[in-house]
């Protein structure tokens, strides 16, 4: 009998290896489909892990110095710096720094730069500055601010 199904259908055998070709063809598509799906998925994964936080935000919070910091700023600087005169406003506002004789001018200037190297991480704003003949009678006087800051997440 199996030789009338061969006089029958001759090319039976190759039938059979058809249907194995496309079942894996078949296959193999599935399996490609399902690996982009799974790389779509990945490639989303590693977006949102990499994009910031959106509540991420900073801030910078400034804080000023109290009068005792000034004191200890103006005693160092005193000591090396005669001739210039520092005062300290009530409750700590602000650092004075004068002279009365502009042939100390020098002087003044480097009490100025001892003020920048003062601490480190500690800032200064200029609020006054008068150079040559000032309205109070001095040959020079700068009003400066000390403050350092901080930067915050929120």
């Amino acid at each position: 009998m199996s030789q009338r199904l061969d006089r029958i259908h001759p090319l039976l055998g190759l039938t059979r290896l058809r249907l194995v070709a496309v079942a894996t063809l078949m296959a193999a598509l599935v399996l490609a489909w399902l690996v982009a799906l799974q790389a779509g998925r990945l490639a989303q994964q590693v977006r949102e892990a990499n994009r910031p936080p959106a509540e991420s935000r900073a801030s910078v919070a400034r804080r000023y110095l109290a009068e005792r910091d000034y004191q200890r700023i103006t005693a160092a600087l005193q000591r090396n710096n005669p001739g210039v005169e520092f005062e300290i406003a009530r409750g700590g506002a602000n650092l004075r720094l004068s002279i009365k004789d502009a042939a100390r001018f020098d002087a003044w200037i480097f009490a100025l730069y001892g003020l920048q190297g003062y601490g480190g991480s500690v800032g200064w704003e200029a609020e006054a500055l008068c150079l040559g003949k000032c309205a109070d009678g001095t040959a020079a006087h700068a009003t400066v601010k000390a403050y350092t800051q901080e930067i915050r997440k929120n």
